[in-house]
C-alpha cells in the first residue's frame, strides 16, 4: 500500500488487490479538497478507482502516473532495481516508493525509498558514466544517480542542483537547494551535439514568440554540448504540482490522433480560465506546426496547481525539430481533423473553438513565423552543422505566417 501527499495533506492509498490497482481519497482530503485531477479524480464522489478508470496505466490515476519516469528514466530505474536490489520484476507501487518524495512535480508517496543526501557531479564525465551499459560492478557515481528518479523522455538526462554563477553541480534530493544551488534538468549531449542546440534554439524562439518558458541555457564541455532547462515545478526547496494532459486526461501519450489541438485550446481555456494562457496555447500549436515537432504528443503539454488549487499553463518544454520515422511525418494531435499537411486554414480554423478573431490568429501565426525565420537568418551563431541548417530551412515552414 502507497499512501499519497500533496503539499504536506495526506490525498489518500494506492492499493494493489488481485483485481488491479486501487485509489481512495481519505475522508479528510475530501473535506478540504484541492482539485489534483479536476477531468478524472472528483474527490467529492466517494468511490474507488480502479484499472477501468484508467486503463492506459493499468488502473493509476493519471496523475500518479505522470510521477514515474518513462524512457531513459525507466531504464534507470529499473538498472536499480535489478543491480542494486536484485529484483527483476517491479510493480507499479515499488516504482512509486522508488520515486518517494523527489519525483517531478509535489506529489508524495510513502513508504519512500528516496535518498536525501547530496553529492558532487564532474560533469567532464557524468554523462558517459551515465550513457553507458553496465553489468556487474557500477560505479560508485552511478550508484548514486540510480538510486533517485531520473526525468522521463528517451534522451539520457538527470535532474542536478545547479549553482549557475560558480559553475557548481551536486546531485541529491531536491530539498537541499538553497538559494545559489537550485533545481535544474540537463539533457546530455548523445552522438553529436545537433540535438542539444536545436533544443535551446527552439526555447529560444518560443521565447521571442511571447510563449512562458523557463530558463535554459547550453554546457559546452570539452568537445560536447549540453542543455540545461531550470526545473519549472520547483521554486528553490518548494514544489509546485504538475501534471501532464496524458495524467489529467487518462489518455495513453504514445496513441496517436487521440487528442486535438481543439480540446487542448478549449482545455487551457477552462483550467485556467485566462484568455492570455489560451493564446499562449495557440502559439505553441503554431511553433510546432512552423518548426515540424511532431513530437507533439500529451506528455508533452503541462499544466501545474499551487497550494490554493489556482492551475497555469507551465512553461513550453521538449520542443524540437522532429520529423524522424517513429512520427511516421504526422503530428500526434490533429489540427482541423488533420496530422498532416497543415496549413494556414488549419490553424484559424482550430482558434474558433475558443472564439480567438481571426486577426487576433493571424498575428500569432505571423509572430512566431517571424521569430523562426530571424532565427534561420542568425542560425550560425547556435553552430549548427550545414546540413542540419539545410534539413531546417527545407522541412520546416517559417514562410506559413508570409
Amino acid at each position: 500500500m502507497i499512501e499519497v501527499s500533496l503539499y504536506g495533506n495526506k490525498v489518500g492509498i494506492l492499493e494493489q488487490r488481485k483485481e488491479g490497482i486501487f485509489f481512495d481519497f481519505y475522508d479528510s482530503f475530501r473535506s478540504h479538497p484541492l482539485p489534483i485531477s479536476p477531468y478524472k479524480l472528483d474527490p467529492q464522489v466517494k468511490m474507488t478507482y480502479n484499472y477501468f478508470d484508467s486503463m492506459f496505466a493499468n488502473g493509476m490515476p493519471g496523475i500518479m502516473h505522470d510521477s514515474m519516469p518513462d524512457g531513459y528514466g525507466a531504464m534507470m530505474m529499473q538498472k536499480y532495481f535489478r543491480q542494486l536490489q536484485g529484483s527483476s520484476i517491479v510493480t507499479p507501487l515499488q516504482k512509486l516508493a522508488f520515486v518517494g518524495t523527489d519525483g517531478i512535480g509535489a506529489l508524495e508517496y510513502t513508504p519512500s525509498q528516496t535518498h536525501e543526501d547530496m553529492f558532487d557531479i564532474d560533469i567532464t564525465t557524468l554523462p558517459h558514466v551515465l550513457k553507458s551499459e553496465f553489468e556487474g560492478s557500477i560505479p560508485d557515481v552511478l550508484k548514486e544517480f540510480i538510486k533517485r528518479p531520473s526525468p522521463g523522455g528517451a534522451r539520457p538526462k538527470t535532474s542536478v542542483l545547479y549553482d549557475e554563477a560558480a559553475g557548481i553541480m551536486k546531485g541529491g534530493h531536491t530539498k537541499n537547494s538553497t538559494k545559489s544551488l537550485v533545481p535544474w534538468i540537463i539533457k546530455f549531449d548523445e552522438d553529436d551535439s545537433q540535438m542539444t542546440i536545436l533544443e535551446k534554439l527552439y526555447q529560444d524562439i518560443a521565447s521571442n514568440s511571447g510563449i512562458l518558458t523557463s530558463e535554459s541555457k547550453l554546457l559546452y564541455v570539452e568537445d560536447e554540448v549540453h542543455f540545461a532547462i531550470k526545473r519549472f515545478d520547483r521554486n528553490g526547496a518548494e514544489k509546485l504540482h504538475q501534471a501532464t494532459v496524458s495524467g489529467l486526461q487518462h489518455l495513453s501519450h504514445i496513441e496517436t490522433n487521440n487528442f486535438s489541438y481543439e480540446n487542448l485550446l478549449t482545455m487551457t481555456q477552462q483550467l485556467t480560465r485566462d484568455m492570455s494562457q489560451v493564446q499562449d496555447m495557440y502559439k505553441r500549436m503554431v511553433l510546432n506546426v512552423v518548426g515540424a515537432n511532431h513530437d507533439d504528443h500529451l506528455k508533452n503539454f503541462s499544466f501545474t496547481m499551487d497550494k490554493d488549487g489556482v492551475w497555469r499553463l507551465s512553461p513550453i518544454y521538449d520542443v524540437v525539430y522532429n520529423t524522424g520515422p517513429a512520427t511516421f511525418g504526422e503530428h500526434f494531435l490533429s489540427i482541423n481533423k488533420k496530422v498532416s499537411n497543415i496549413n494556414k486554414k488549419d490553424l484559424l480554423k482550430a482558434g474558433q473553438i475558443v472564439s480567438l478573431a481571426d486577426k487576433e490568429m493571424n498575428s500569432y501565426i505571423e509572430e512566431v513565423s517571424d521569430s523562426f525565420s530571424d532565427a534561420l537568418n542568425n542560425i550560425t551563431s547556435y553552430g549548427l552543422s550545414a546540413e542540419m541548417i539545410k534539413e531546417l530551412k527545407a522541412g520546416t515552414h517559417y514562410m506559413l505566417g508570409k
